[in-house]
């Protein structure tokens, strides 16, 4: 069976970027200098300082390189500091009266946040800068499209390309179903199951319905999104 990581479509909710106003990017920054989240990058977690009792989870990632244009070059230091330390790549050019931001972050990484409302908060600022954001079982108020799923037993994918098979690794880790590979001279074997059912809540129904998709041709058994 052939998986497409490409299938699990990034649905950007914002079609261009606007700047924050002061009030929710001082909520921001506030909730990055108390939480100082921790950021699994590489499969190994990186946090500034101790972050104890992290029980909300958001996985994000943006593949494609997104640009903001500001003319306040404070808020734009602010936010490439933001971004980086939530594992972001960034770059900046100077373009006479304003400043380019670019960023992107390729790869799956998480934040794990001690309450619902750092959670909201952060789901907001990672949907204005154009990320794709997953919450790791939501919470039961949960307000956006909510997935359950489960594979009772365990499937193995025989995988040829490397770089796919890591993305596809990756994701199926970051929505925390049990993956172990073994190489095998011109392929790897991923073995994966989740025999308890889990959740994820997505931005809207377009990535729910996506995800859903990706998730049913993987042989997960899938409920909501319909």
């Amino acid at each position: 069976m052939k998986i497409s990581l490409y299938r699990i479509v990034a649905q950007s909710t914002v079609a261009s970027f606007h700047r924050s106003t002061t009030k929710v990017a001082l909520a921001v920054a506030a909730v990055v200098v108390a939480v100082a989240p921790v950021v699994a990058q590489e499969g190994k977690p990186v946090s500034a300082t101790s972050v104890s009792t992290s029980t909300k989870k958001i996985g994000f990632r943006v593949s494609e390189w997104k640009t903001i244009h500001s003319h306040d070059a404070s808020a734009t230091q602010a936010d490439m500091e933001m971004l980086n330390r939530i594992g972001c790549e960034t770059k900046t050019a100077s373009h006479g009266d304003h400043v380019d931001l670019r960023y992107r972050c390729s790869n799956w990484k998480t934040l794990e946040l001690p309450t619902d409302d750092l959670l909201n908060q952060w789901t907001d600022w990672l949907a204005d800068k154009g990320m794709e954001a997953v919450t790791i079982s939501p919470p039961a108020d949960h307000q956006q499209p909510t997935l359950s799923f489960r594979m009772a037993a365990p499937r193995t994918l025989h995988l040829h390309d490397a770089q796919a098979a890591q993305q596809i690794i990756d994701t199926l880790k970051m929505i925390e179903v049990e993956v172990t590979t073994h190489s095998h001279g011109d392929h790897m074997d991923a073995r994966f199951q989740c025999p308890e059912w889990k959740s994820i809540g997505l931005a809207n129904e377009s990535q729910a319905q996506s995800w859903k998709k990706w998730l049913d041709e993987a042989g997960f058994e899938t409920q909501g999104a319909e």
